[in-house]
């Protein structure tokens, strides 16, 4: 990050979150809170510069507090942060919210991107907007003009009408989870394809145990791809199923893309929905063409 600043010297530094994906890769909590927690980016941002801080992460809010430079901080539901949302609505391909400031102005929000996750993140873009002297209409008919695919999740719909959410691009703790919350909002069956996520450190077991328990309350179907904590989340899938009463799940270990193919062809149709989430180890195109 610091290398980066050196180049083209910013004014204004969002600073987004801190998650533990990571956290293998830099060695300790102090390091990764430095590069991904914004402290070297803090420290390049000048004296007429200003910052802007995801006020839903635990992390920032303390960095936040200590930090002296010119600074804000957007949250979603605190009314007290310089920017929240109100009227949140979640749709299957879209998301609708007003975001409001604490000069009472207020602007409805409508984007063509899938899942909760996304409300955060474009609430700091459009403060950040607003702050550098974009007029409110302005901000509200870009974020009409975003296309899904920027949003790095796509809702694919194969000929028979399943549809397809993929998160194939990259992976995080947090977004793996609002993934599958996500999932609610079908009738139908639900699945998820996904590997085990990787360095996270000494978190990795507790945070696939959370990642089961999510997959246990929401899914039908669960095929892992990696086996690294593969029994981590099949047991606790099945403890909250035992939990919740609910009945049927099913939670496989397969590698093989035709062998996973094979086990979802049964859901191919309308109200049922699957998962991809992070780096499978086949390309999705031209497995949903196999449908």
């Amino acid at each position: 990050i610091k290398l980066l600043c050196d180049i083209c010297q910013p004014k204004i530094g969002i600073i987004t979150g801190v998650t533990f994906q990571h956290l293998a890769l830099f060695g300790s909590m102090e390091n990764l809170i430095s590069a991904e927690g914004g402290k070297e980016l803090i420290e390049s941002i000048p004296e007429d510069g200003f910052l802007i801080f995801n006020g839903e992460n635990e992390i920032l809010r303390e960095i936040y507090k200590t930090t002296k430079k010119s600074k804000k901080i957007v949250g979603i539901e605190k009314k007290d942060f310089d920017a929240f949302a109100e009227n949140i609505e979640i749709f299957k391909d879209k998301i609708s919210f007003e975001a409001c400031f604490q000069t009472k102005e207020r602007i409805k929000i409508e984007a063509n991107l899938v899942g909760a996750q996304n409300i955060q993140n474009l609430l700091l873009a459009v403060f950040c907007a607003k702050e550098i002297g974009m007029a409110l209409k302005e901000i509200e008919e870009s974020c009409k003009k975003i296309s899904m695919e920027q949003g790095g999740v796509k809702l694919i719909k194969t000929k028979e009408g399943l549809d397809i959410i993929d998160s194939t691009y990259s992976s995080n703790p947090e977004s793996v989870l609002s993934h599958l919350e996500h999932l609610k909002l079908w009738k139908g069956k639900k699945a998820v394809v996904m590997p085990c996520l990787i360095e996270l450190g000494e978190k990795s077991k507790e945070i696939h145990q959370k990642i089961g328990e999510k997959i246990g309350e929401i899914c039908d179907l669960a095929i892992i791809t990696t086996r690294d904590f593969f029994e981590e989340i099949k047991e606790s899938a099945l403890k909250k199923t035992l939990t919740l009463k609910k009945e049927g799940l099913e939670i496989l270990f397969i590698e093989k893309p035709r062998e996973i193919l094979e086990k979802l062809k049964p859901l191919n149709e309308k109200e049922n929905v699957v998962l991809f989430e992070g780096r499978v180890n086949f390309d999705l195109k031209n497995f949903l063409e196999n449908f």
